[in-house]
Order: structure tokens, then C-alpha cells, then sequence
């Protein structure tokens, strides 16, 4: 995800040998925490199977924010998730299976 740009980097010298290294600061890391969910860590926190979950998404026309053959894992965008969950609580009537 550093290769994409997804994740931004910066460079240190490592203290032990002194060399440059990349590394992602951990305030880099909660940004992308707080903008992308994984299918799974999704599906774990609603309490359902992921592939009920992405059958879901899929059906309110939400889908995966990033290449999910290149990073080999389900991502999605917090935000559309949560405008889409918003929709939904704002007309319960349209709800078939809520999550």
C-alpha cells in the first residue's frame, strides 16, 4: 500500500545501523484506519458472515474503494458505509435486512 501511495511514508534513519528506512507513522496509520474498513473487521464488528455483509454493500451499491487484487483484501470506504447506514435509519421502511 507505501508502492500505491495509499499509505504515505517518510523516511528515517533507523538508530541501529544508521541506514534510511520508510516507515508509516502511526498517525498515517490511524487516518487510514478511520478512512478505510476491511470487509472482515466490518463484518466483525456488525456481528454477521462477510459474505452476507458483502452481499449487502453490493446491493446498496457500495462498493470496494480499492484494488482488492493487488492488496489481496476486501476495503471499503468508512464514509459510504456510514452515509448509506444513515439513509437507511432516516427511512426504516425501506429496510429489507438490516444489518
Amino acid at each position: 500500500m507505501t508502492i500505491t501511495g495509499i499509505l504515505k511514508t517518510e523516511k528515517r534513519i533507523n538508530p541501529i545501523n544508521r541506514c534510511p528506512v520508510h516507515i508509516v507513522t502511526t498517525a498515517e496509520f490511524e487516518r487510514f484506519r478511520a478512512t478505510y474498513v476491511t470487509l472482515f473487521e466490518l463484518a466483525k464488528e456488525r456481528g454477521v458472515h462477510h459474505l452476507k455483509l458483502k452481499s449487502e454493500l453490493e446491493g446498496r451499491g457500495i462498493k470496494p474503494a480499492l484494488d482488492q487484487k493487488s492488496l489481496y483484501a476486501t476495503f471499503y470506504r468508512r464514509e459510504a458505509i456510514d452515509l448509506t447506514d444513515q439513509k437507511r435509519r432516516q427511512n426504516p421502511e425501506k429496510l429489507k435486512n438490516p444489518i
